[in-house]
């Protein structure tokens, strides 16, 4: 809708609704003129996976900011119906984008539903009217029945017709690829997202770019106090590593901090690692400035994978890195990593790292429940009540792997018949009670 002139309140005039809905129309538009960049997006999202598995998208609840800056909550101020899904999965091979919508504001025409009307016309109105029982705040008590209007929300999926809605994609859904194929949310696509945390993946790539600079500045400060850097051997050299600890520090401290705030935008933290990279170029082979894509608010998956491969890449050139990490997957009832031969050399050791955000003694607890060895040794294990290969509890993170809170490490004893059977078979499994709260990785650490 066009934008309204401020109302010319006087004393004595006779009010109207118009008058109010102006008033309320001109304060909206002034407030979204003031947004943040980007300031559109999504700060909480809950999708039901009860009723996902059942091929039916249903929000649970939400809080998202539309372009024009109109608030949505879910349930609060916006009413959103569930949609059955199986049809747009067959359509799409198995691959749809789903997008929250609202009603565009219409000009001479209706866009409120009075109570119990339907609209008979074609068109969605962009609010709809209730009863709610509001008390009287003063006293807490005398509840009334007044009539508000909420949002009339919609859900749209990819390929479908949005003329005449505002929309904001807020979930990928995708087949799961197990033996029940069932859809789940695909954590490859991150939404446009007002918060950082709104999206645990997009969170989980910035704090992992995090934990490489602490190991990386750990390396370099633990180089200099053991006396492998000396300034009076070689000055060039040890400016430069004074140099590398002092950006990985700073920066390291600044990104903490950041990514400890509960409402930082995305585009905040993709400014500062912008920074970061600009900074680290100093140290490439040639100097060069590196070619940053822009940023992109609705292609957040593609725009930070693009600068988090590139300062991973430019820290392997402060520092080589250390270690490689393993990926567990699921088959059937256990966890197996594929070994690459490249990690099967004398000079690697191996751990085993567990994320939790359960006390230390419950993790290792449960880890007691778990045993670690080659595939075809799984289940030898079970039967004659073996523990499988040893490991050793570390008390404190190896030097080279990432420092993080809630983080645990257990050194893989590399000898004996069990651990040449892992070396046969390149594949190495875990089985027992895998408790789904705890997230394992394997950590090849090459040894200096």
């Amino acid at each position: 809708m066009s934008i309204l002139p401020e109302i010319n309140w006087s004393e004595g005039m006779f009010l109207r609704p118009h008058h109010f809905q102006a008033t309320s129309r001109y304060l909206n538009q002034a407030l979204s003129s003031q947004n943040q960049s980007y300031g559109w997006g999504i700060i909480s999202l809950q999708v039901s996976e009860a009723q996902l598995e059942n091929l039916i998208f249903e929000i649970s609840s939400a809080k998202l900011r539309m372009l024009d800056g109109t608030f949505v909550c879910v349930p609060d101020n916006t009413d959103v119906g569930s949609r059955e899904i199986q049809n747009a999965l067959n359509n799409s091979n198995g691959v749809v984008d789903v997008f929250f919508a609202l009603p565009r504001l219409r000009e001479k025409t209706p866009n409120t539903l009075p109570l119990g009307e339907k609209a008979l016309d074609g068109y969605d109105r962009r609010y709809i009217v209730h009863l709610k029982d509001i008390e009287d705040e003063n006293t807490g008590g005398n509840i009334q029945q007044l009539e508000v209007k909420k949002l009339n929300g919609r859900i749209f999926f990819s390929g479908e017709n949005i003329s005449g809605y505002d929309v904001i994609r807020i979930a990928r859904v995708i087949r799961s690829g197990d033996s029940r194929n069932t859809p789940i949310l695909s954590t490859e696509v991150f939404p446009p997202v007002l918060e950082l945390r709104a999206s645990s993946t997009l969170y989980k790539l910035c704090q992992d770019v995090y934990h490489r600079i602490v190991a990386k500045n750990r390396i370099l400060t633990a180089q200099v106090a053991e006396g492998n850097i000396s300034i009076h051997s070689n000055v060039a050299e040890a400016i430069q590593i004074m140099l590398k600890i002092q950006v990985t520090a700073s920066f390291a401290a600044l990104i903490h901090q950041l990514l400890e705030s509960s409402q930082i935008h995305p585009y905040t933290i993709y400014l500062e690692f912008c920074r970061f990279a600009g900074e680290l170029s100093i140290f490439s082979k040639g100097m060069e400035l590196p070619d940053i894509a822009p940023y992109d608010h609705n292609e957040l998956a593609v725009c930070f994978h693009g600068l988090c491969k590139q300062i991973n890449q430019l820290l392997e050139q402060v520092i080589s890195v250390t270690y490689v990490k393993g990926e567990f997957e699921i088959k059937e009832n256990q966890l197996e990593c594929i070994l690459r031969d490249e990690w099967l050399t004398d000079s690697m050791d191996f751990y085993l790292g567990i994320e939790s955000d359960y006390e230390e003694r419950i993790v290792f607890d449960r880890i007691d429940n778990i045993k670690l060895g080659a595939v075809s040794d799984l289940i030898f294990f079970t039967q004659r009540r073996l523990p499988g290969l040893e490991m050793q509890r570390l008390m404190r993170t190896p030097p080279g792997l990432p420092d993080r809170k809630n983080a645990y490490y257990l050194k893989v004893k590399q000898d004996g018949e069990f651990w040449n059977n892992v070396l046969k078979d390149k594949i190495i499994a875990i089985s027992g009670l895998i408790d789904p709260k705890m997230t394992y990785h394997l950590y090849i650490l090459r040894r200096t």
